[in-house]
């Protein structure tokens, strides 16, 4: 069997801006266009060891001790789910050919050619006994890129024979889009997504999450303030462009709102910023595919309907998973990696040329 027609069992895992948990994901691919979904398990992070992650975010050392001590711990909750992925599914390490490995962010600052995301690739391969690819987004950098965003040509094989052009829109921490057509993508970051919700209600209340957006939709949103948000010089930027969880952040909202208006402000700023990105569009889209966790809270899905100029829909409503397409994604590149294809390109994050990201760690 040639390389080209070989198929890979994968693992791709995602600990995404968002800081809930960690997505595992198996699939079956070539690499190119053969993809077969396997299992998917999520494992919630505890609520320690997420205020740990919150308080190394925008670090940017990655040999501090407090990081390194935070490294080992979340490599530790990755290594978990991956163990319970197999043995739910009566699988072993030998069934499985590869890891995709994100780790988890804590700094991206495209500009300064600054991307970093922590996880031990070496402990996760070696506990293990599984080859692991790590550290995507750094050959992209070196190659003139912004790092980010990664899953666009996961999104494009995936969906490049559907009603197209359709846009897949991923509302995690931050929201970003991927706009395909049967012979061409373009993939950008939006603006701000999940986490300045997250972030608020955390601050304004304790919680976690807005609960499918139900303190949202009690409150009332500050209009000059959305509109003062608009007017941000990247909302006007060419795509490709990324940014960081911090960049448009909760501090944005002011402390005297009440939890709902600044729930519902947060919303606002969210869909309108969304709603920004038609501007870069090459044909309007049929189609709109809402992935991540802001497919669950509807008013921000209510606020998308009512904004954008096409359809809007529930990934899940079309048969595919909405929580694992990052994790599904991760173990796709990770294939593509060992076969040298490329994983960004010049219209997704701006790189001079098609490149091929990640480490590859050999278990020991």
């Amino acid at each position: 069997m040639s390389d080209n027609s070989r198929i890979y069992t994968a693992i791709g895992l995602m600990s995404g801006t968002s800081i809930d948990g960690v997505d595992a994901a198996i699939i079956k691919t070539n690499g190119q266009d053969f993809i077969e979904l396997g299992p998917a398990i999520t494992m919630e992070y505890n609520k320690n060891f997420k205020s740990s992650l919150y308080s190394i975010m925008g670090y940017t050392d990655k040999s501090n001790t407090k990081v390194l001590n935070i490294e080992y711990k979340l490599t530790e909750y990755h290594i978990e789910i991956i163990r319970e992925l197999l043995y739910s599914n009566n699988l072993n390490s030998k069934d499985i050919d590869i890891i995709g490995f994100h780790g988890q962010t804590i700094n991206h600052i495209p500009s300064k050619r600054l991307t970093l995301q922590i996880g031990n690739p070496i402990q996760l391969a070696n506990e293990l006994n599984i080859n692991v690819v790590s550290d995507m987004r750094v050959a992209d950098l070196e190659s003139g890129g912004q790092g980010a965003p990664l899953v666009p040509i996961y999104h494009y094989e995936s969906f490049k024979n559907y009603d197209i052009p359709l846009i897949i829109l991923n509302i995690g921490g931050v929201s970003n889009v991927t706009w395909i057509n049967s012979d061409n993508f373009i993939a950008f970051d939006t603006g701000p997504g999940n986490s300045i919700i997250d972030d608020w209600v955390r601050f304004s209340l304790g919680l976690q999450y807005d609960d499918s957006g139900k303190l949202a939709r009690q409150g009332k949103s500050s209009t000059k303030l959305v509109d003062d948000f608009l007017k941000n010089d990247f909302f006007y930027k060419l795509p490709p462009k990324s940014i960081d969880r911090n960049h448009f952040n909760y501090n944005l909202i002011p402390k005297n709102l009440t939890p709902e208006d600044g729930a519902a402000t947060a919303v606002d700023l969210i869909v309108n910023s969304i709603k920004k990105s038609e501007l870069f569009f090459p044909i309007k889209p049929s189609l709109c595919l809402v992935s991540g966790g802001g497919r669950k809270n509807d008013s921000i899905m209510s606020g998308l309907s009512s904004s954008l100029s096409f359809p809007v829909k529930n990934i899940d409503t079309l048969g595919h998973r909405g929580d694992f397409i990052e994790a599904e994604a991760f173990a796709y590149l990770a294939v593509r990696r060992l076969k040298n294809l490329p994983t960004t390109f010049p219209k997704t994050t701006g790189c001079k040329v098609p490149t091929s990201g990640g480490v590859i760690t050999y278990y020991k």
